[in-house]
């Protein structure tokens, strides 16, 4: 946070501008997630899986196509590669006809 406030005042930042980057910072991942995604990849698999759903209910369980279908292995998989992201209301996600990165 402090180098933002630093990019903040020496480039005059717009503050809607450091106002949504300060607000993406909050949901971004941390070290202590990749602390977790090491510490889950060096357990026995069977235990890793169990760990991982565990931690990753909230996520799997709140998305339709996730939901009750999905093999384990896959949402063990899957769930450490979503990340949030934040939008403003000015902005748009996709549209109809728009490619899909």
């Amino acid at each position: 946070m402090v180098t933002l406030n630093n990019i903040y005042k020496d480039y005059a930042l717009p503050l809607d501008l450091y106002l949504r980057l300060k607000s993406s910072m909050r949901y971004n991942y941390s070290k202590n997630h990749d602390d977790e995604h090491l510490f889950i990849a060096e357990l026995p698999k069977n235990l890793a899986n169990e760990l991982s759903l565990f931690i990753h209910e909230d996520l799997y369980s709140k998305i339709k196509f996730l939901k009750g279908n999905a093999i384990p292995s896959f949402l063990t998989w899957i769930c450490p590669l979503f990340k949030p992201s934040i939008y403003d209301k000015s902005e748009y996600v996709y549209f109809d006809g728009d490619e899909i990165n």
